[in-house]
């Protein structure tokens, strides 16, 4: 069978193809793709600030409806609604082994409420940090990435938690998903305000803007533990000497930290059907494939609105 697929052909410019799918082999199965987040990877990609060559086919949050399984596959059947793992997914078929998809409720009407790749970054990251009981917790960044940590991260548990962002729409959704406080790193002096306390225990960097890791290190207090959650695609100085005299435990809470991504994966799907990890808040623009350019374009463009979007198939 034939599929529409997005291909990136140069920087700045996407078409839509068609491609080969083949059936699916022992121990895999043939996703019909209902839903593929934006992932910032995939702007970068878009706007030549990263470059694997073209033409180039990525997407790797996908969501969406079993088609057909392959040899040797239980538990999963033509129609389920399926959470899943996988690249390249900005297609409207694609081939995933088993053991990146997992089942999501029969009920579940809006599957890209469902893209599971990126709350599963955010549960390895919260559980990454190693937050301990009663302790203070500074979370840099409400953006989609952050917003979704703050959802993972045992909230309740800790003495003190507060979250930072310059845009004062992200800092109210922030409190509205349970943050207790939330500061414009703009205009707050986070350092002082770190002072007053003794300093955090752990501090999570979540917005990848530079400078923000020499803040987080700031913030924290001899012996703290620095979370580099966010993903920063340029070099940048870093505060080495603090790091170093302040004995901090730097963390690089990357997915690839990880030699086996799935336990994550599922309990990202878990928390999801317990409505812990609520996305319908972030999601806010939503394209069909062939409006693929202009999804990358206002993704890129970061409008005040935009937290999140979806391409829909």
């Amino acid at each position: 069978m034939k599929t529409d697929a997005m291909v990136l052909v140069e920087p700045g410019r996407i078409d839509i193809t068609q491609l080969d799918v083949p059936d699916p082999g022992p121990g895999e199965v043939l996703i019909e793709v209902k839903a593929n987040g934006i992932c910032k990877g995939d702007i970068a990609l878009f706007t030549g600030e990263i470059n694997y060559g073209y033409p180039f086919f990525h997407g790797h949050e996908p969501a969406g409806i079993v088609a057909a399984v392959g040899p040797g596959v239980n538990g999963l059947q033509p129609g389920d609604k399926v959470a899943c793992l996988g690249s390249p997914s900005y297609r409207k078929h694609y081939i995933a082994h088993s053991y990146q998809i997992a089942k999501i409720p029969d009920q579940s009407a809006d599957l890209a409420l469902w893209i599971s790749e990126p709350p599963a970054c955010a549960v390895h990251g919260a559980q990454a940090s190693d937050c301990k009981l009663g302790d203070k917790v500074a979370l840099l960044g409400c953006g989609y990435m952050g917003l979704l940590v703050l959802q993972a991260l045992p909230r309740e548990t800790f003495s003190r938690l507060i979250v930072t962002d310059p845009a004062k729409a992200r800092r109210a959704l922030a409190l509205s998903l349970g943050a207790p406080e939330a500061y414009d790193p703009t205009t707050t002096d986070l350092s002082a305000l770190a002072q007053e306390i003794g300093g955090f225990d752990v501090v999570i960097e979540a917005s990848g803007e530079p400078g923000t890791i020499s803040t987080a290190t700031q913030m924290l207090r001899t012996g703290g533990t620095l979370n580099i959650f966010g993903w920063h695609a340029g070099e940048e100085l870093v505060p080495t000497h603090d790091w170093h005299y302040k004995g901090l435990k730097v963390l690089n809470s990357s997915p690839m930290l990880t030699p086996d991504f799935t336990p994550y994966f599922r309990a990202s799907v878990a928390l999801m059907a317990t409505g812990r990890i609520d996305q319908k808040p972030l999601i806010t623009h939503r394209f069909p494939l062939e409006e693929s350019q202009r999804a990358l374009e206002v993704a890129a463009g970061k409008e005040n609105d935009y937290v999140k979007g979806v391409i829909t198939f």
